[in-house]
């Protein structure tokens, strides 16, 4: 699960794919619209856009200040400690 922000002019698509190249070291492909939710808490809107998509290669930790650690599920593998929103799209995936 990675949260950023669209550059302006910027693709959704576009941007998950330079947020998962900076934050992960990998390309993506076969990237598909799972769902979309707007977060309204604590004066602040948001907007999770989520997506599913392939890589043929291994992530990497590249924002070790803010990640603890990095690892790629299936979604019938996810831990319990995953968060609520990644656990509904496995769900609408129909892979609880």
């Amino acid at each position: 699960m990675l949260g950023n922000t669209v550059e302006f002019g910027e693709t959704c698509e576009e941007a998950l794919r330079r947020e998962v190249k900076e934050d992960l070291g990998v390309d993506i492909s076969d990237i598909a619209l799972i769902n979309y939710n707007d977060y309204i808490k604590d004066g602040k809107h948001w907007l999770a856009i989520d997506f599913s998509a392939k890589t043929e290669e291994k992530a990497q930790n590249l924002e070790e200040d803010k990640n603890e650690e990095v690892a790629c599920f299936e979604c019938r593998e996810v831990p319990e400690n995953i968060s609520p929103y990644t656990r509904e799209c496995c769900k609408l995936l129909g892979k609880p």
